[in-house]
């Protein structure tokens, strides 16, 4: 059994437990080993698919390509590319696991929905971040955390208002982190269109999502307001058509199936907040706290369903949920590779072409290097010196040739004429002898017969 399949069976073991504290505990720190230990197997079999394709054109040598500019541009890109991939894929692990190291809870919702007293409740906090709830398009973001870390809830900004382009982009990166996505309804109004990115963010993403249904009519789950057992259905009937139409936003927005809890997050935060609360709502949790204690508010306000889920999300398969969009883009980042490089190839088979065209060319223009004279071998410099010694050879009979006149020889047929060598009796020998050299030289071309048979 593998790392991440034993701790998903630790997750459910502390499930079965109960949810207590400690069962929280345990479930989230196996769903975080569970995460880390996939994305070390995820980054293992990447890497050596890229070793794989980096192989596979390792062996070219730039250096060798020196006078084809355009094949060593192509083979420079091939190291280029992945180079670049290399890099990416270090940058994706690096952010990923600083991001596994917790389990991440987004939630989305305008303020007033009963966002920051849901994160209060689940990290057990104070309640000193709760907003006063008037809606507005709010940029304060709520980043709370539970057990050390284990637990991360953040409460982003809505993607409307003066900023919607920034607030659309902070949103999409906090959906890229997130485990699970909260989207935080009201039963007072439900604006489709402040959900529309951020579902196309979480389907695109293929996160877990939750839709939270905030109600805040009194008499729900509080039969002490309820005039008799039809005003309790009735209640009960309007909340649940409010859930009915969340779903409905959901699917019409492509979020189908997303379960839908309905809660009283005020409720929810009197009972799972600090002993020492301090939100905006002092008085009034501590009277309903002293009225009904902390186990009727935690029953009244239907928070357990939400809590429970996200731990059974964290347990089921956590491995595979909490990885499923690392594994999506490091793919993503070797079918890019693999494209560019296929962009490549075809390139150097063009180059390659080219470059067999133009040498078909020279040959038919030249001939082929096997009848080009041979360069010197191994024995080169005995042939260099058996060459100087011919053409020592031949100047010397150019000097015979040249002295006719002054022995009183004829030349030989085809030899030289006292109009080419002079016949003056006053130059001295050296002077002779240096003109003898330079007329061998010229006349070492033509080729000089040779004497006496």
């Amino acid at each position: 059994m593998s790392d991440a399949a034993t701790d998903s069976a630790l997750a459910m073991e502390a499930i079965s437990d109960g949810h207590g504290e400690r069962g929280r505990r345990a479930a989230l720190e196996a769903a975080v080993r569970a995460g880390q230990a996939r994305s070390t197997e995820i980054r293992a079999v990447v890497g050596g698919a890229l070793e794989g394709m980096s192989a596979a054109v390792a062996g070219v040598e730039v250096s060798e390509l020196e006078g084809q500019s355009e094949a060593r541009h192509v083979a420079e890109q091939f190291g280029a590319v992945f180079e670049d991939a290399r890099k990416d894929l270090d940058s994706l692990f690096s952010r990923q696991q600083q991001r596994l190291a917790s389990f991440n809870v987004v939630l989305f919702g305008r303020t007033g929905a009963g966002k920051s007293s849901i994160i209060t409740a689940l990290v057990r906090g104070n309640g000193q971040g709760i907003s006063p709830g008037q809606t507005d398009y709010t940029d304060r973001v709520l980043d709370e955390r539970w057990g050390d870390d284990l637990l991360r809830v953040k409460d982003t900004p809505g993607t409307q208002g003066r900023r919607a382009a920034e607030l659309a982009d902070i949103a999409r990166r906090e959906v890229e982190v997130a485990d699970v996505v909260v989207l935080a309804f009201d039963d007072s109004n439900q604006l489709r269109g402040e959900f529309s990115e951020i579902a196309a963010y979480v389907k695109a993403l293929g996160k877990p999502a939750i839709a939270m249904l905030n109600v805040k009519e009194r008499a729900w789950g509080d039969p002490d307001r309820c005039v008799d057992r039809t005003h309790i259905r009735g209640v009960a009937k309007d909340v649940r058509d409010h859930a009915a139409h969340v779903r409905e936003q959901l699917a019409d927005l492509g979020l189908d199936g997303v379960p839908t809890v309905a809660l009283n997050a005020q409720r929810a935060v009197y009972a799972r907040g600090a002993a020492e609360y301090a939100g905006p709502d002092l008085r009034q949790c501590q009277a309903l706290r002293e009225r009904w204690g902390r186990d009727l508010l935690l029953e009244r306000s239907n928070f357990e369903v939400l809590d429970t889920l996200l731990e059974e999300l964290a347990t089921q398969d956590p491995a595979a949920m909490r990885t499923a969009m690392l594994a999506t883009q490091a793919t993503s980042v070797l079918d890019e590779t693999a494209d560019e490089c296929e962009g490549l190839a075809r390139r150097a088979a063009e180059v390659a072409q080219t470059l067999e065209t133009s040498t078909r060319q020279l040959l038919e223009l030249t001939g082929h290097p096997a009848s080009f004279p041979r360069e010197p071998g191994p024995g080169g410099r005995a042939d260099r010196s058996r060459d100087r010694g011919a053409r020592a050879t031949a100047r010397r009979r150019i000097r015979h040739r040249c002295s006719w006149g002054r022995r009183g020889e004829r030349p030989a047929v085809g030899g030289p004429t006292p109009g080419d060598c002079g016949t003056s009796h006053t130059r001295s020998r050296d002077s002779r002898s240096h003109e003898g050299d330079a007329a061998g030289e010229a006349a070492e071309p033509l080729g000089v017969p040779r004497q006496g048979g």
